[in-house]
């Protein structure tokens, strides 16, 4: 549980570094330079960066990472829903969860 946490704790970091320019569109970046941006371990950001090249942010190129040709505007409207559908699961899960699914 602990992981996916750090997971999401990288993914929405480097998020934020697309957002505020601190990573430039076709940047190419390693796991371990951006591992030392966000002051994280590798296999967390290893992890969002997967998520990230699935969702069509970052791509990959051999080695190295680079941020997708997506405007800014498209980058936040896709973090954004992505905010909402995991609040919406999260709200659905909590509402009909059985007091079986609530011990664990």
């Amino acid at each position: 549980m602990e992981e996916v946490n750090l997971q999401k704790v990288a993914y929405d970091s480097i998020i934020n570094l697309i957002v505020d320019g601190t990573l430039k569109l076709g940047q190419p970046i390693s796991q371990t330079h951006l591992s030392e941006l966000i002051d994280m371990s590798r296999t967390p950001v290893r992890e969002a960066l997967f998520g990230l090249e699935r969702d069509g942010i970052f791509i990959k190129e051999g080695r190295k990472y680079s941020v997708c040709y997506i405007s800014k505007k498209e980058i936040r409207e896709l973090y954004n829903i992505r905010r909402y559908l995991e609040e919406l699961s999260a709200r659905l899960a909590a509402e009909r969860a059985t007091p079986e699914d609530r011990k664990t």
